[in-house]
C-alpha cells in the first residue's frame, strides 16, 4: 500500500523491481499494489500507466480520494462515493483470485 503520489509510485517501482530481480516474473503475478490517492490532484496517471507497462495490467489498484474514509472511527460505509465502493471491490475480487491461485 502506498499514496497515489510521485513519491510513492517511485517507491513502489523499487520494490516492484527488486521482486522482479529476486523472484521473477512469477514473483510479480503474486503482487497486487493498492494506492491511496491523497487530497488534492497529484498528476499520476502517467506514472501508473508506466507501472502497468513495465510490470503488468492491474497490479496497481487505484483507490480515489473519499473523505468518508478520512474520519476516525468505523468507516460509514453509506457515505461512500461509488468510484471508492468499486476500488473496494475490485481490491476483494483480485484478492480472492490470489488466493484462489495459490491455494493447495
Amino acid at each position: 500500500m502506498t499514496a497515489n503520489t510521485p513519491l510513492g509510485l517511485l517507491a513502489v517501482t523499487d520494490v516492484l523491481e527488486g521482486i522482479r530481480k529476486r523472484y521473477g516474473q512469477a514473483g510479480l503475478a503474486r503482487v497486487t499494489v493498492v494506492c491511496t490517492s491523497t487530497f488534492g490532484r497529484p498528476r499520476t496517471r502517467a506514472l501508473v500507466e508506466a507501472v502497468h507497462t513495465t510490470y503488468g495490467r492491474g497490479i496497481i489498484l487505484v483507490v480515489p480520494h473519499d473523505p468518508a474514509l478520512a474520519g476516525p472511527g468505523r468507516i460509514a460505509t453509506h457515505r461512500l462515493h461509488r468510484r471508492t465502493v468499486a476500488a473496494c471491490d475490485l481490491m476483494a475480487r483480485r484478492i480472492r483470485t490470489l488466493i484462489g491461485l495459490y491455494r493447495r
